[in-house]
């Protein structure tokens, strides 16, 4: 991915990450309200809700890329939704064990 568009998605999002495995796939810490809505889903005993959890976190937290172009990404690795929400929360708690490659200015 370019700078330009690194660039772009930073002024947009401020701090985002990446996969090494997956570059292109990128994403930004959740929100506040978006976490305890994924630990409201995680804890629910509602079924759906908990299978929903995870690709709903990631849906939130992925900047790039969007929309149907998002929806084939996922189609194609169905299991990264589950890899991308377990790095959000790693990333919401600060952990140091988070895998998600920060994406500075030049990186």
């Amino acid at each position: 991915m370019d700078e330009a568009t690194l660039d772009d998605l930073r002024a947009a999002h401020g701090e985002i990450y990446a996969l090494e495995e997956h570059p292109d796939v990128i994403f930004r810490r959740p929100t506040a309200p978006q976490y305890k809505r994924f630990r409201a889903s995680v804890v629910s005993n509602d079924p759906r809700r908990l299978a929903n959890a995870a690709p709903d976190l990631c849906k939130d937290v992925v900047v790039h890329p969007t929309g149907k172009a998002y929806d084939e990404y996922m189609d194609r690795y169905p299991g990264l939704p589950d890899e991308i929400a377990l790095q959000a929360q790693e990333l919401a708690r600060g952990s140091l064990q988070a895998r998600a490659k920060k994406l500075t200015s030049g990186s």
